[in-house]
C-alpha cells in the first residue's frame, strides 16, 4: 500500500502562524480551513520529519527506549528575526532580536523597518546589536535565524499590518 501524497497546502499552511492560516484559508480566504481538521493536520505537518526519524530507530532497534532525563545548564543565545516573504528576490521588511537561555526569554530587541536599507546597512545594525548584546550578555553571533512574513511585523505603525487589522471582511 502507497503512502498518501503530502499536501502541498497543507504542508505550507503548517509553517505559517494559525492566525494568518485562518485569514488565508478561512472565510475570507480560499475556504479550505475546516476546524475539525486543520489544527490537527498542521501538528502532523510541523511534526512529521521528527515522527517519521523515530518510528524508522523504533522499527531498527525492536524495543522501546529507555528515557534519560539530564539538567544541563543553557547557555544564553540570541535569536534574529528576519520578516521576509518566502521569495529569494524578496526585500526585507524588518528585523528583530531575542536573547534567550533555554526556554526562557530574558531580552528583546526592538524590531525595526528596513525598507529602503541596502544590505550593508542591514549588516551594520546587526554588527551594533550584537556589540551591544556582548556588553550586556557576553554574546558574539546570532544562534539562530527565524524567517517569518512580513504581515507578522510587530512594529504597530507598521503600515502593511495596519492595513490588514483595518481591512474589514467583504461580503
Amino acid at each position: 500500500m502507497m503512502a498518501r501524497r503530502i499536501n502541498k497546502k497543507c504542508l505550507h499552511c503548517a509553517g505559517l502562524d494559525i492566525e494568518i492560516a485562518r485569514e488565508i484559508h478561512g472565510d475570507s480566504g480560499d475556504a479550505c480551513w475546516n476546524p475539525k481538521i486543520c489544527r490537527r493536520r498542521r501538528s502532523h505537518y510541523r511534526h512529521r520529519a521528527e515522527n517519521n526519524a523515530k518510528r524508522r530507530q523504533a522499527r531498527k532497534s525492536g524495543e522501546i527506549p529507555q528515557l534519560i532525563s539530564l539538567t544541563v545548564e543553557q547557555p544564553i543565545v540570541a535569536m534574529v528575526t528576519l520578516y521576509k516573504e518566502e521569495r529569494k528576490d524578496a526585500p526585507l521588511h524588518a528585523v528583530s532580536a531575542s536573547v534567550w537561555q533555554g526556554t526562557q526569554q530574558i531580552a528583546v530587541v526592538e524590531a525595526v523597518h528596513c525598507l529602503g536599507w541596502t544590505p550593508r546597512q542591514v549588516r551594520t545594525y546587526l554588527e551594533r546589536v550584537l556589540v551591544k548584546l556582548n556588553e550586556s550578555y557576553g554574546i558574539d553571533n546570532f544562534a539562530q535565524m527565524l524567517n517569518k512574513q512580513p504581515r507578522e511585523c510587530p512594529i504597530e505603525a507598521c503600515p502593511l499590518t495596519h492595513r490588514l487589522r483595518n481591512q474589514e471582511p467583504q461580503i
